[in-house]
């Protein structure tokens, strides 16, 4: 199904299909509070259908970034750059774990440090059975996460019985709080075995422990939603010319002793060279972000995190976006977001 039918909550559960059209594709999803693991070892707690054809079909990956970068996949070796600043993430590809295709296995480990990945060395311990979005059954994970080492449980399919299927060590991960990241990856599938090029991931019980942090407050700039053949184009073309975008029902309300500490405009957008989109909101400064990345990659899609002045935002009512690009370029996924702009429920 195409947008917003492809992402669907039944029976409690979170069902999403990507079509990846035989490209490279990320679907990512997150709560807007942050965990924080300063000091401890700490735990994240999710169900998913771990059920990949391989690094060269579909599989979901879990991430943490130190801000909330749009679709921040950034595994080195998974085919696709990091666009993250600060990261830590893990990919469930190994669909031959052990030698079996029943079961799934860590494929790879993952830190982002000022925008460079780095594939980390595996202790990999044991396999698990493959999930099934279709029967229902699905894989439970644990992950204990240290500063500099991590260790993740998973369950064969169906059952909440973890064992230890993998870890890494000398992980010198260089933030202690972030946003965590549900995430469907697809490599051009039909390259692959060729029978995920159209799958379905089932998510639940998303969870974490640690201190009551904040709410971000997210207010999103609806897609554009174009049909186009078979396809709907969700972005918006932006040139020198510039364009402005609506952004409503944005409110916050302070809490306690707290109030926002900053805002920030989220935005994906496909780079042919270093330019990187000029953004303000309700006639503030222009805002040009230097080219953060490192990997030299153009041509593709990109995400980036702009900060703003919370002075700029209006509380209340509608705000507006305006962009420019240097050239001609496609902008999607743009939001307005609101940092600490609610209290934990």
């Amino acid at each position: 199904m195409p947008p917003p039918a492809d992402v669907r909550v039944c029976g409690g559960r979170i069902y999403e299909a990507v079509n990846d059209g035989d490209v490279q594709t990320v679907l990512a999803m997150y709560p807007k509070q942050p965990f924080n693991w300063a000091n401890r070892t700490g735990t994240v707690v999710f169900d998913v259908s771990a059920d990949s054809g391989g690094s060269h079909a579909a599989w979901p990956e879990f991430w943490i970034t130190n801000r909330p970068i749009p679709a921040p996949q950034g595994t080195v070796s998974g085919g696709q750059y990091p666009d993250i600043e600060d990261g830590f993430g893990f990919a469930l590809s190994d669909d031959s774990c052990g030698g079996d295709q029943g079961k799934t296995g860590v494929s790879t480990i993952s830190v982002v440090r000022n925008y460079v990945g780095e594939d980390m060395p595996i202790e990999n311990k044991d396999c698990i059975t493959d999930g099934s979005a279709a029967a229902g059954l699905l894989n439970h994970f644990e992950v204990r996460l240290a500063q500099d080492s991590v260790w993740i449980y998973g369950s064969d399919a169906g059952s909440s019985n973890v064992r230890l299927i993998a870890e890494a060590h000398n992980l010198n991960l260089p933030f202690t709080q972030g946003l965590v990241w549900m995430e469907d990856v697809h490599y051009n599938a039909s390259k692959g075995q060729g029978n995920q090029t159209i799958h379905t991931f089932a998510w639940d019980n998303l969870g974490f422990d640690g201190p009551k942090t904040y709410r971000d407050l997210s207010f999103d700039v609806p897609d554009a939603n174009q049909p186009s053949g078979d396809a709907v184009n969700l972005g918006y073309q932006l040139t020198s010319s510039g364009r402005s975008f609506a952004v409503n029902g944005v409110q916050w309300t302070p809490w306690g002793q707290n109030n926002p500490t900053g805002a920030i405009v989220t935005l994906n957008w496909f780079a042919l060279d270093d330019s990187v989109p000029s953004v303000r909101v309700n006639s503030g400064p222009w805002i040009a972000s230097p080219w953060p990345f490192s990997d030299g990659q153009h041509t593709m899609w990109r995400s980036i995190a702009v900060p703003i002045s919370l002075a700029d935002v209006s509380n209340g009512g509608s705000n507006v976006i305006e962009m420019t690009y240097p050239t001609s370029t496609v902008v999607s996924n743009v939001n307005l977001i609101v940092i600490a702009g609610s209290p934990v429920p």
